[in-house]
């Protein structure tokens, strides 16, 4: 299956990371 959802996830949950 696809793992990278994980990473997704991840960035999901910490979307002050990404911004």
């Amino acid at each position: 299956k696809r793992r990278q959802n994980r990473k997704l996830y991840l960035s999901w949950t910490k979307p002050t990371t990404s911004i």
